[in-house]
């Protein structure tokens, strides 16, 4: 009979679901994906930079994964917000309900992801700068030949980021350095150059790597301000084509 038939073939059917689902979940080979590092803490986010970067990414293929260190609702700075910004308006429209419901970033594994982009944010210092599960994750999928870039504040965790060797990872590498004058943006520019970075500033031979704005060093790219996450961005993606995992 039908209900016969059914109850034979049912188990079969949600054991094949349950295969494809695990193999999904611990593919190490998993291409095209990119996590976005947003901050949990009030005030929250940039959304001029997620915005850019967010078009980069999704235009060029690629799955946007929005993580915070909790899960959960990340708040964006509504200080930043342009209503009359037509980037802005597509990306809150797309991806609002994402940014309110991250995923955790201990749930995250770097074998599942191609690259890394870390947001501005006036409290991603304080929450994400010197994190030791960002910074494992970060280390993890850049020595495995990962993509990793971050504009503005969001170089502060880049610039403390340790390889496995013990070494920097910006030491010696071209960075944008970080634009601004509040305490927090002096302190970050400053930790670039601290840990060995080359603060671009234009000039040098350089220009067809790097401007004043956004560095690009080896697989790792950084912007000095918001206006620089979608040269960040598209540096991001052409690596990452040129790698072939998108």
């Amino acid at each position: 009979s039908y209900m016969t038939t059914c109850a034979l073939v049912l188990p079969f059917y949600v054991c094949y679901v349950a295969y494809i689902l695990r193999r999904w979940l611990t593919s190490s080979d998993i291409q095209g994906r990119v996590m976005l590092v947003l901050p949990n803490d009030n005030p929250g986010w940039s959304l001029p930079a997620l915005a850019q970067a967010a078009a980069i990414f999704d235009t060029a293929g690629m799955e946007l994964v929005f993580v915070t260190l909790k899960g959960g609702e990340a708040p964006v700075d509504k200080n930043s917000a342009d209503s009359s910004n037509m980037t802005q308006r597509a990306f809150w429209m797309q991806f609002e309900h994402k940014t309110m419901t991250t995923l955790k970033l201990n749930r995250c594994p770097a074998k599942d992801f191609a690259a890394i982009f870390i947001c501005n944010g006036p409290t991603v210092p304080s929450e994400l700068g010197t994190n030791e599960v960002l910074h494992s994750t970060m280390r993890n999928l850049y020595e495995a030949g990962g993509v990793i870039g971050g504009v503005g504040l969001g170089l502060t965790p880049i610039a403390e980021l340790r390889l496995s060797d013990g070494s920097y990872l910006v030491s010696g590498r071209q960075a944008s350095g970080c634009a601004g004058s509040s305490k927090a943006q002096h302190e970050c520019h400053a930790l670039l150059l601290r840990h060995g970075a080359c603060v671009h500033r234009g000039g040098g031979g350089h220009e067809a790597l790097s401007s004043d704005r956004y560095a690009i060093s080896g697989r790792v790219f950084t912007g000095a301000d918001d206006g620089a996450a979608l040269a960040v961005a598209a540096g991001m993606t052409r690596a990452l084509a040129a790698l072939k995992k998108i």
